[in-house]
C-alpha cells in the first residue's frame, strides 16, 4: 500500500476524519510537515502520495525558499502531489492571496488532482491561474467516499510505469514506461510517435484527430521530454490507449523521437508517424499515407502539405528544397499557394519538415537515426538529405492536408528558443554537411533571417530588441564553437553565462 502524508493546514486544522478514513482504504496515511513529505526515500522505495490541505497553508510571498525547485524535485522522482480543500469555494475570499506566488504556480501545475468545493472555484483556477480544468476535482465536503476515490484512481494510473534502459548517440538512460503495457500483444501496422514538452493540450487535441481516423489500425507512443509539471502523469490518464515514454531530461527533437523508435526497434511495425503536437490531421490522412505506399514500394518516406491554421487555406510547407547559394538557401515548395489546387500527383523535394514525417521502418536500417547534437532544427534536414543520398528520397503526397498550431512566433516577436536554435543549428549544419560553409551561411542568415526579424521586434518590442540581440551573439558563438544538446536560456534572458539543463 502506498504511502500518503497529509499535510495540514497548521492554522485551520487537516481534512475532515471521514475523508481521511476513506483514504485509509487505498493508501497507508499519516500527517506529517511540507518538509518532511518532500523528502525523497533513500531505500529505493516509490515516494509517497503528499496531501497538502488548504493552499493558506503555504508560504508567503517572499517566504518559499527553494520549495518550488523541491516540489519540481519530489514530481520528477515519481512523487504524486494532492491539493484538497472542499471548503474553497468561489463565495469565499480568494484564496491565494497570502502565499507566494512562485510556489502556487508550481504547486498547481505539478498537482496531479485540485480539489475544490464548487464549478464556480473551478472556472475561477482555470481563468485567473491557467490551471488545466482536467485536473481540478470538484466534490462538496460532504461527500468523502467519492473524493477519496478520485485521488486512488489518479494515484494508481500515474503509479504504473516501469523502468527501462533506452540507448542515445552520447550514452544510454533510464525512462519510465507508463500507460497501456508494453510491448503491445498485438501491434498494429503503424507506430505514431508523438513528442510533447509542456504541450498537453496540444497532444490532446491530436491524439483525438487520430482517433477519428479511417484507419484505426495503429498504436500510439507519446515521449515526454521531461516536462517540469504532471504532463507523464495527465497523458497516462487522458489518453489510456498510449504507451508513454517518460525521460528523465529533455534532450531535443531528435533524441526524444530516437528514443521511442529504439524502444520499439523489433516490434515489427510496417510503418512510423512522426508528429509535432502542434498538428491536426484529417480523418483520411493515414488511409492515403499507406495507400501511396503501397503504391510506389521504391519509396520509403513521406510527407504531406502542412497548412498554419492562421491561414489553412494557403500553404506554409510542401516540401522543402535546399542549395549552397549564399551559404545555405532554404525554400518552402508551392509556400503561399491555395493547398486545395495544387496538383495531386506525389513529387520527389530535397526534404520534408520533421512536423509530420511517414516512413517505412525498415527504411531505418539503412538510413539511421535522427542526429541527436542540434535539440532542435535543422536535424530532420541532415537525415533527409544523408537519406536521399542512401537512395531514399522524400516524398511529398499532396492530396494529404495537415493543419500545423505553430506556437515559434506570437504577437510579432520570436521565441527565445526559436531564436537560439534556429541560428545555432544552423552554423552547426553547416559544419556538418559536406559541400556547405558556415561563414557563409551566417553572413546570409544577417543578410536576411536577422534583419527581418530585428526590424518586427524594433515595431513590436523596442524594448526586448538589446536581449534578441545578445541571444543572438550567444547563439552564433555556441554555433562557432561546435556546443551541441540544450542550454540554459534563462540564463542568457538573465544575463548569466549560459549552461545546460
Amino acid at each position: 500500500m502506498r504511502a500518503l502524508v497529509h499535510v495540514p493546514d497548521p492554522r485551520k486544522g487537516g481534512l475532515p476524519e471521514p475523508v481521511l478514513k476513506a483514504l485509509s482504504k487505498s493508501f497507508d496515511c499519516r500527517a506529517g510537515t511540507l518538509t518532511d513529505a518532500l523528502t525523497l526515500p533513500d531505500d529505493g522505495s516509490a515516494p509517497p502520495v503528499v496531501l497538502l490541505h488548504r493552499v493558506d497553508g503555504l508560504p508567503a510571498p517572499g517566504a518559499a525558499g527553494d520549495l518550488p525547485q523541491r516540489l519540481r524535485r519530489f514530481v520528477r522522482a515519481g512523487g504524486v502531489l494532492v491539493w484538497s480543500d472542499p471548503h474553497i469555494t468561489a463565495d469565499v475570499p480568494y484564496p491565494f492571496r497570502s502565499t507566494d506566488e512562485t510556489t502556487l504556480r508550481e504547486l498547481t501545475g505539478l498537482a496531479l488532482v485540485l480539489h475544490v468545493g464548487d464549478e464556480a472555484m473551478k472556472a475561477r483556477l482555470v481563468s485567473e491561474k491557467a490551471v488545466s480544468p482536467h485536473k481540478i476535482f470538484v466534490q462538496p465536503a460532504s461527500e468523502p467516499g467519492a473524493l477519496a476515490t478520485a485521488i486512488a484512481r489518479r494515484v494508481e494510473i500515474a503509479s504504473r510505469s516501469t523502468p527501462v534502459e533506452i540507448a542515445f548517440e552520447d550514452k544510454p538512460r533510464q525512462a519510465l514506461l507508463c500507460g497501456r503495457p508494453f510491448p503491445p500483444s498485438a501491434p498494429g501496422r503503424t507506430a505514431i510517435l508523438i513528442l510533447n514538452y509542456c504541450s498537453l493540450q496540444d497532444t490532446v487535441r491530436l491524439v483525438a484527430s487520430l482517433e477519428a481516423s479511417g484507419d484505426q489500425d495503429f498504436d500510439i507512443y507519446l515521449i515526454d521530454n521531461a516536462s517540469p509539471d504532471t504532463s507523464r502523469h495527465e497523458l497516462a490518464a487522458r489518453v489510456p490507449r498510449a504507451h508513454v515514454i517518460s525521460l528523465s531530461e529533455n534532450l531535443g527533437y531528435a533524441a526524444g523521437n530516437n528514443a521511442a523508435m529504439r524502444l520499439i526497434d523489433g516490434i515489427g511495425y510496417e510503418f512510423l508517424w512522426i508528429l509535432n503536437p502542434d498538428i491536426v490531421t484529417p480523418p483520411d490522412a493515414l488511409e492515403k499515407f499507406v495507400a501511396a505506399a503501397g503504391a510506389h514500394p521504391e519509396w520509403s518516406i513521406f510527407g504531406p502539405v502542412i497548412s498554419r491554421s492562421s491561414n489553412p487555406s494557403r500553404v506554409a510547407s510542401a516540401g522543402c528544397s535546399i542549395s549552397k547559394e549564399n551559404g545555405v538557401s532554404i525554400t518552402q515548395v508551392n509556400a503561399r499557394a491555395y493547398a486545395a489546387k495544387l496538383p495531386p500527383a506525389p513529387y520527389r523535394a530535397d526534404f520534408i519538415t520533421g512536423a509530420a514525417i511517414f516512413l517505412r521502418q525498415s527504411a531505418l536500417a539503412e538510413i539511421g537515426h535522427l542526429p541527436e547534437g542540434y535539440f532542435l532544427y535543422f536535424e530532420e534536414t541532415q537525415w533527409l538529405l544523408e537519406a536521399a543520398q542512401k537512395g531514399h528520397p522524400s516524398i511529398v503526397l499532396p492530396t494529404i492536408k495537415l493543419v500545423h498550431h505553430q506556437k515559434s512566433h506570437v504577437g510579432g516577436l520570436p521565441a527565445p528558443y526559436y531564436l537560439y536554435y534556429f541560428m545555432r543549428s544552423a552554423l552547426l549544419f553547416g559544419h556538418a554537411m559536406e559541400g556547405y560553409d558556415a561563414d557563409a551561411i551566417l553572413d546570409n542568415l544577417r543578410d536576411g533571417f536577422l534583419q527581418n526579424w530585428f526590424a518586427r521586434i524594433s515595431e513590436n518590442a523596442p524594448d526586448k530588441l538589446t536581449f534578441y540581440k545578445g541571444l543572438v551573439d550567444q547563439a552564433i558563438a555556441d554555433g562557432k564553437a561546435g556546443r551541441r544538446g540544450r542550454v540554459d536560456l534563462e540564463a542568457i534572458e538573465s544575463g548569466k553565462t549560459a549552461g545546460r539543463n
